[in-house]
């Protein structure tokens, strides 16, 4: 939806206030309390209702309360002597006074099928984190299982749209044996917390599972499961239900059945595609190492032995391959799209797949295609934060700087301890801004940058006019990856404006980067 008053425009669908066309860059809080201010300009909002809605009851003060509307009429060119459009009404709340004309977003795409975009703000959506569960086995080989279940819990939780999920990479960073509840609001600002725990012993697994309410500390809900192990999927759906009926009060049955529906009912290829999951995402903050690919390409492939039809494992063993060779060819990328294209026929609702094809077709230079599957991605799974940043880069090879920015942004509120590299995309985002600082900024902040990552923060420094700062990039880029070129790092680049590359490239030159 786009809501317009004054020269200003909201679009809550893609995350952006802009000013007579130009985006304005907001902080993500100001930005959730102008639009819910605006969304609810027919009555007056409450303090506790924006303290229940906006921080999902955190501790806050009434003093960073009055600190936020201040930024938010300072974004719009309002203030609190004027108040033209924020209105306070004292002892009582806000209401957003100005002129609003509401209208729906016509945007489409003209060369493939459109899809529905995902990131429309719901700043009442309430936000869970599931944590992994504790391994109480004695056998702790069994940490992946654990893991996994939470992955998956994760996982189906992620297809609804009418909750958020915090990103396994962030959840993961806390454990349902010791963390500090007030840390993990402050960290990840999350309404709910799923934990539990699993004792397997042979064929008998026992679950116990709850659902913990942040603000009050309530256990809400919790259960006990004794099973074999061939129930295991029923009792994840059990689980998945009762928390999202909990959260939402009600489950669309569309998205039910979704949730519910598995790919495999072999627990031998199952096991395999978790232990496969755990080697691929080994590296908790860079990409995993060509050894660890290897690994979860060998578990995938067991999977797919025990079971052909399972589409998921088809998609990770795609991923690992592409890891594991190292390089890439128009024949390697042609295999890929073949590889997609049959595990879609297994599973079309399989986000990652989508996801793989999608940046296939663009590094072969087919956008409408590229865009079709990235979108369809977006749209399967609204909570992926891992989707939503690596389509960030899709769209900054389509030109849609904006775009990318707004899915950029959205992965980080998703995954608020997400790994560095979403720093180095957001910087490249800033410097098709032209704002140099703000990407050298946001590329520093990338504690364990890689060859192409600095090669990025060198192209920065050369374009702000910062020759040693570039120079010395590259050569750090350099002693990282010893084949460290232009050619290397920009040739699966397709950008749909040739311009942009000849650019990329003449500043990586400039920059002293090798050919």
């Amino acid at each position: 939806m786009i809501y317009q008053f004054d020269e200003f425009e909201i679009d809550t669908r893609n995350y952006r206030l802009s000013n007579k066309g130009t985006v304005i860059d907001v902080e993500p809080k100001v930005f959730d309390l102008l639009s819910y201010l605006v969304v609810n300009r027919s009555k007056l909002v409450t303090r506790d209702e924006l303290f229940e809605n906006i921080w999902k009851g955190q501790v806050v003060s009434d003093t960073s309360l009055s600190n936020q509307i201040k930024a938010a009429r300072k974004v719009i060119g309002d203030s609190g002597r004027a108040q033209l459009c924020i209105k306070t009404v004292h002892g009582r709340g806000y209401q957003f006074v100005a002129s609003v004309v509401e209208t729906q977003d016509q945007e489409t795409t003209s060369s493939a099928p459109t899809t529905e975009s995902p990131l429309e703000v719901r700043s009442t959506a309430p936000m869970v984190a599931v944590l992994p569960f504790q391994n109480l086995s004695s056998d702790q080989e069994q940490d992946y299982f654990c893991e996994g279940m939470s992955e998956d819990i994760t996982t189906e939780l992620s297809r609804f749209a009418d909750i958020q999920v915090i990103a396994r990479h962030s959840a993961f960073q806390f454990t349902s044996a010791a963390y500090d509840i007030g840390e993990l609001i402050q960290k990840l600002g999350v309404d709910y917390v799923v934990e539990g725990s699993v004792r397997r012993a042979g064929n008998q697994v026992r679950i116990n599972a709850q659902l913990i309410e942040t603000s009050s500390q309530n256990h809400v809900w919790a259960e006990r499961y004794d099973f074999p192990l061939e129930d295991i999927f029923e009792v994840q759906d059990d689980i998945i239900e009762t928390v999202v009926s909990t959260m939402t009060g009600q489950i669309q049955k569309i998205e039910l059945d979704r949730a519910r529906s598995r790919s495999t009912e072999n627990l031998s290829a199952y096991e395999h595609l978790l232990r496969g999951l755990s080697d691929h995402k080994a590296a908790s903050s860079s990409w995993p190492t060509r050894e660890e690919y290897a690994r979860a390409n060998a578990e995938f492939e067991k999977a797919l032995e025990l079971d052909p039809g399972l589409a998921r494992a088809h998609a990770w063993r795609i991923c690992s391959l592409s890891g594991v060779r190292g390089c890439y060819s128009k024949e390697f990328f042609s295999e890929y799209i073949d590889l997609c294209k049959f595990a879609l026929t297994l599973d079309e609702k399989e986000s990652e797949i989508h996801r793989l094809l999608g940046g296939c077709y663009f590094a072969i230079g087919e956008f409408a295609l590229g865009q079709y599957h990235i979108d369809r991605a977006l749209q399967l799974n609204p909570n992926d934060s891992h989707i939503m940043a690596r389509s960030s880069m899709y769209y900054i090879f389509l030109d849609e700087i904006d775009k990318a920015k707004s899915l950029i942004d959205r992965a980080m509120h998703l995954n608020p301890l997400h790994p560095v590299w979403y720093w180095t995309y957001l910087g490249v985002i800033y410097y098709y801004r032209e704002d140099y600082k703000s990407a050298i900024e946001c590329m520093r902040k990338n504690t364990e940058p890689s060859g192409f990552d600095l090669a990025w923060l060198a192209v920065c420094y050369a374009a702000s006019g910062k020759a040693e700062q570039a120079n010395a990039a590259v050569k750090k880029a350099c002693e990282i990856d010893k084949d460290a070129s232009i050619a290397k790092y920009t040739q699966w680049d397709v950008y749909k404006e040739p311009a942009r590359l000849e650019s990329l490239r003449e500043l990586m030159a400039a920059a002293g980067l090798p050919a």
